[in-house]
């Protein structure tokens, strides 16, 4: 199965981040994939993680801040592509574009398609929602990622009625060990703003 990285121009932060204020002094800001991330906070490299879904773990601090829907997404032309809402076993016999394991998108995609009674098929493997989406466009596949403003993408969003379609994102930190002051301001900004800034109030 193919496996693409993202061209350069898709390499950027995605927006929820770019929402975000700058990174803290003397912190850098990375980006990948959510389960490498987590690990590399608990290991100590890192310091405050925003992901989602957001981890049930009692070791680590947590704050949701966005309840994010996800959509089937479609070429315009697709034989779904009319429908108001869509089940997601509706689309068992597609061709699925999905982010590689890791991701939190890919754990939150392959339970959706556990509770819809099947086993998604894959296409291909992306390693960001900028690609999946052009694979969409391209008619290479479906996906199920969140919607986009963007216009004129050929790529037509349905709203999954069932099973439940959305991923919780959020700002976790580690319970175990105090944070450097740069990090406690950015976990408190958070805290207090971080839904305010993503949107959500």
């Amino acid at each position: 199965m193919p496996r693409l990285s993202p061209h350069p121009r898709c390499a950027r932060r995605p927006p929820a981040a770019r929402r975000l204020p700058c990174r803290p002094p003397g912190r850098a800001l990375r980006l990948g994939p959510a389960l490498a991330l987590l690990d590399r906070m608990r290991a100590g490299e890192i310091d405050v993680v925003i992901t989602a879904p957001v981890p049930e773990d009692k070791t680590l601090h947590s704050v949701v801040l966005r309840d994010e829907q996800l959509f089937l997404a479609v070429p315009a032309w697709h034989r779904l592509a009319q429908q108001e809402t869509v089940e997601l076993r509706q689309a068992a016999g597609e061709r699925f574009i999905a982010l590689t394991l890791g991701h939190g998108l890919r754990q939150v995609f392959d339970e959706m398609c556990a509770a819809a009674g099947f086993e998604a098929v894959l296409a291909f493997e992306g390693e960001d929602v900028a690609t999946l989406r052009g694979l969409v466009s391209a008619g290479l596949g479906v996906a199920v990622i969140p919607g986009s403003p963007a216009p004129g993408e050929g790529v037509t969003y349905l709203p999954i009625g069932r099973p439940p379609a959305h991923r919780l994102l959020g700002v976790v930190w580690p319970a175990t060990r105090r944070l450097p002051p740069p990090a406690r301001r950015f976990t408190e900004f958070l805290t207090q703003s971080g839904r305010a800034v993503l949107g959500e109030r």
